[in-house]
C-alpha cells in the first residue's frame, strides 16, 4: 500500500480515500464515507460519548475529568491523523514508553497499544494528549476503536481499552442522532 501523500491538497486526499495508507492500513469503509459526504464532524448531542467514555473507564476516580473533556471532542481530518499517529510512532519508540503506551493489565483489554498497528483519529482537543484509536491487531479489516485513559500518575499508569469492537458500532452509538 503506498505511502501517505504530502503534497495533496485536501480535496485530492478525499478524491484518494479509499486507497489511501495511513501507518499501513485502510481507514474503515463507513469512516471513510463519513469523510466523503462530508459528515465526519463532532456530533452535534455528545450524551453517548459521555456515557460511552465513562463506562469503559478502568479508574475510579476520573469521572469528572472526562465529563470537563467531552465538549472539546473532536476529530481528526486526514492529514491530521497521518501527523498524530506518525508523532505517536516516535514518542513510542522514546524511553517515555507508558506514557502513551499504556500498561499490560488483565482486567482491561487491551492495555497497551502497538503503535505500529494503530490509527489515530480524534482527540479531547489541543493538548489534551486523549487519544481515540482505531487498533488494528485483531482485524486489519475491522479494527476496534481504543481510548487512552490515565491513572493516578499519568506517567506510569495508563491503560488503553477497547470502548467499541468496531467502528460501525462507535459509529452507530455516538452519531445515533444524526
Amino acid at each position: 500500500m503506498p505511502s501517505f501523500p504530502k503534497n495533496q491538497s485536501d480535496s485530492e486526499l478525499i478524491s484518494q480515500i479509499d486507497e489511501l495508507s495511513i501507518n499501513g492500513f485502510t481507514l474503515p469503509s463507513l469512516l471513510r464515507r463519513r469523510i466523503k459526504t462530508n459528515r465526519w464532524t463532532p456530533p452535534l448531542n455528545r450524551n453517548a460519548l459521555k456515557k460511552l467514555v465513562l463506562e469503559k473507564s478502568p479508574f475510579q476516580n476520573d469521572s469528572s475529568l472526562i465529563k470537563g473533556m467531552i465538549p472539546y471532542f473532536e476529530l481528526y481530518d486526514l492529514r491530521s491523523m497521518n501527523r498524530e499517529t506518525e508523532g505517536f510512532k516516535k514518542w513510542a519508540s522514546t524511553g517515555e514508553k507508558i506514557l502513551f503506551h499504556g500498561a499490560r493489565d488483565s482486567t482491561v483489554k487491551p492495555g497497551e497499544i502497538d503503535p505500529h498497528q494503530l490509527i489515530l483519529f480524534a482527540d479531547f482537543g489541543l493538548g489534551n494528549d486523549t487519544p481515540f484509536g482505531l487498533d488494528y491487531r485483531s482485524d486489519e479489516k475491522h479494527p476496534t476503536v481504543v481510548l487512552l485513559y490515565y491513572g493516578q500518575d499519568s506517567y506510569t499508569d495508563n491503560r488503553w481499552v477497547e470502548i467499541c469492537p468496531s467502528f460501525e458500532i462507535f459509529e452507530d452509538l455516538i452519531w445515533a442522532d444524526h
